[in-house]
C-alpha cells in the first residue's frame, strides 16, 4: 500500500509541476514520499533517483520557494530530502548524493535590511549557495546566502552558515557554525 501511494504521490507532482504548470522538472527514479509545496515565479529541476521525505519529528513536507523570475533551485541526482525548506531569489545548487534533513536553505534576505525600507523587495545581495556533491546537512541547519560547502562537507545539527566556504571534508557545527573536523574554514 505504501509503495502505491508513494508511486501515486509522485505522478501527481510530475503531472502537476512539470507537464501543468511548468516550473520544474523531475528525473527518473525519483520518489515523493511527503507533500511537496512549491510557489513562486522561479523555476526547480530535481534530478534522478531523489528521494522527498517527511521528517523525523513529523514535518510532513518539502517546500520549495522562489522570490524571483530568474530563481532556480537545482538538485542533483541522488539526493535525499527531509522536510527541506529552500528559499530563492538567485540559485541554489544541491550536486549529487547530498543528504539535507529538515534543512532551510536560502540564497537571499528577501528584504531590505534597513527597517524602514523593509517592506521593499530587496534582491541586491543575493548570493548562490552551493552543496557539493556528497554533503550531509544536518537536522534543523541553516544555509544561507553566499554558503559553500565543499564536497563531502558534513553540517552538524542546528549548525548555522551563512557567506562562508566549508572545505571539501570538513565537518562544521554551531552558531555560527565552527570548523570541528577537516581542514580549516
Amino acid at each position: 500500500m505504501g509503495r502505491l501511494l508513494d508511486n501515486l504521490r509522485t505522478a501527481y507532482y510530475k503531472i502537476k509541476f512539470q507537464y501543468v504548470l511548468r516550473n520544474g522538472s523531475f528525473g527518473p527514479g525519483t520518489v515523493i514520499r511527503c507533500r511537496l509545496e512549491v510557489k513562486g515565479p522561479g523555476r526547480f529541476r530535481i534530478g534522478a533517483g531523489c528521494r522527498l521525505e517527511p521528517g523525523l519529528f513529523g514535518d510532513e513536507h518539502v517546500t520549495i520557494y522562489t522570490h524571483h523570475p530568474r530563481a532556480l533551485v537545482a538538485i542533483g541526482d541522488n539526493v535525499t530530502l527531509r522536510a527541506t525548506r529552500f528559499g530563492s531569489s538567485l540559485r541554489i545548487t544541491v550536486e549529487d548524493d547530498a543528504v539535507l534533513e529538515a534543512a532551510s536553505i536560502y540564497d537571499s534576505d528577501f528584504h531590505h535590511l534597513k527597517a524602514e525600507m523593509r517592506n521593499e523587495a530587496n534582491y541586491e545581495g543575493d548570493r548562490q549557495v552551493l552543496i557539493a556533491r556528497g554533503c550531509y546537512i544536518g537536522l534543523e541547519s541553516q544555509c544561507a546566502k553566499g554558503a559553500s560547502l565543499g564536497e563531502g562537507a558534513i553540517l552538524l545539527p542546528a549548525a548555522i552558515i551563512g557567506t562562508k566556504a566549508v572545505p571539501a571534508g570538513a565537518m562544521v557545527g554551531g552558531n555560527p557554525a565552527m570548523l570541528m573536523a577537516g581542514p580549516r574554514i
